[in-house]
């Protein structure tokens, strides 16, 4: 049975033009760092700094993947040694690899090991890799021992701090030679467990 229609009510407007609903922001498929870097964009180059020789991971020189990547891109940038690639891995001639600013290799909370010392612009210049296991996931105790070496070193004029989250997806190595001059004028990446994008990454 029909329901009676109801009489003497106003009839409902009609909408001509329908609203569009607002465009959906897609996420990212996988981070891409910091623009500068570009690592969005695929690169041509096929050199990169590649797997780091078996002598290089050897104890004699305490090296690691994340080290290589910084090695390499060193070399490249001083063009010193010419072939990173043959020992023995001590740097060249206005860089050293490995270098303990009161002398000795013994860890203690007042006693640090550079990854790298760079002679640069009439300074010394430390560069310390900001690994996320030993540095940026590491506690409370760690992050405080860091920042008091980062602005306590009387042995260099100054320390920058290299995190590899930001370059290690290019393979060809450009960005981390781009990291590494940025951070030699004075350039450096905020910590990104401040900023909550910390990311666990492996060479």
């Amino acid at each position: 049975m029909a329901r009676p229609r109801a009489t003497g009510l106003p009839r409902l407007p009609t909408i001509t033009d329908k609203p569009r609903p607002l465009p959906v922001r897609k996420h990212a498929i996988r981070p891409t760092g910091p623009r500068v870097y570009g690592l969005s964009r695929k690169s041509r180059s096929a050199i990169g700094f590649g797997d780091p020789p078996a002598e290089f991971l050897d104890p004699t020189y305490h090296g690691s993947g994340h080290e290589w990547i910084y090695y390499w891109a060193l070399s490249r940038i001083f063009r010193d040694p010419p072939d990173p690639r043959k020992p023995p891995y001590e740097g060249g001639k206005l860089w050293q690899y490995q270098v303990s600013v009161d002398g000795t290799f013994i860890r203690s909370p007042l006693s640090s090991v550079l990854d790298f010392l760079v002679l640069f612009g009439g300074q010394k210049i430390g560069l310390r890799i900001q690994t996320e296991r030993y540095h940026v996931f590491a506690d409370a105790a760690r992050n405080a021992q860091d920042y008091y070496l980062k602005f306590h070193s009387a042995a260099v004029d100054r320390i920058m701090d290299l995190h590899p989250q930001y370059v290690i997806a290019d393979e060809t190595g450009q960005a981390a030679i781009k990291q590494v001059a940025r951070a030699l004028s004075g350039q450096e990446e905020p910590n990104p467990e401040y900023l909550g994008l910390a990311e666990r990454v492996r060479p």
